[in-house]
């Protein structure tokens, strides 16, 4: 990567470049229950697009712990993390998604960029997942779950830490944000940058191309297709 990258892509992570099966929702459910002393209430709680820290926020709400947000945030985060890192690198279910090893190597290859991650999880969960298939390398920096509550937030610290740490210099619609949920595509179109879509996320999601997703594509297998789209 060039000392000061003319492109910055920011990438998702769950449902964008892999997917993880019921064991997160479950491993997170018990670390809120620790932390809080009550059952999370997640049922029917949409957790596609939201943050770790929005998620956790939503259910003290509904679980009516709200002002023990602040003290109590450190401990679930604490416990998922040891909980994921016990569990998640050997567990069944989670998998890499198509063209996602192809395409960062691609990306990685060009001196111009800069690639970030812009993820809901927590960084530490967020490091266990990419780790697991050998994705942490491709991101030395990133904006996680833990710092922000809404995805909006999320991507202004992503240009934020690209001008502070990266030495990018460019304007916001020069961005291309990757990712699989009108969320994303929300945040991304917010600050005037760049959102190509994906319709590798969950059911349910909502209208990619209503949201005004700039590209759309199934999956990201389609190296050159996608690189097309990322480096025009």
């Amino acid at each position: 990567m060039a000392a000061k990258p003319r492109r910055l892509i920011v990438f998702d992570i769950d449902g964008t470049l892999l997917l993880s099966g019921p064991l997160v929702r479950q491993l997170f459910a018990q670390a809120f229950a620790e932390a809080f002393g009550v059952e999370a209430p997640h049922e029917g709680l949409a957790f596609a697009g939201r943050t770790d820290r929005g998620i956790v926020r939503a259910l003290c709400e509904l679980s009516r712990t709200t002002a023990r947000f602040e003290s109590g945030f450190p401990a679930f985060a604490q416990r998922y993390s040891e909980l994921m890192g016990r569990h998640y690198p050997r567990a069944a279910g989670p998998f890499l998604l198509p063209g996602v090893l192809p395409l960062l190597e691609a990306l990685q290859a060009e001196d111009s960029v800069a690639l970030m991650a812009g993820s809901v999880n927590l960084e530490s969960t967020a490091r266990i997942k990419l780790r697991r298939f050998a994705l942490d390398g491709f991101f030395a920096r990133g904006v996680y779950g833990n710092e922000h509550e809404d995805r909006a937030g999320l991507f202004a610290g992503c240009l934020a830490l690209g001008r502070d740490e990266l030495g990018w210099e460019g304007r916001a619609e020069e961005v291309w944000f990757v990712g699989d949920t009108v969320a994303d595509v929300e945040a991304a179109k917010g600050l005037g940058a760049r959102c190509l879509a994906v319709d590798t996320g969950p059911p349910g999601t909502g209208d990619l191309d209503a949201a005004g997703a700039d590209a759309r594509l199934v999956d990201l297998s389609a190296t050159s297709r996608v690189l097309a789209i990322l480096l025009a």
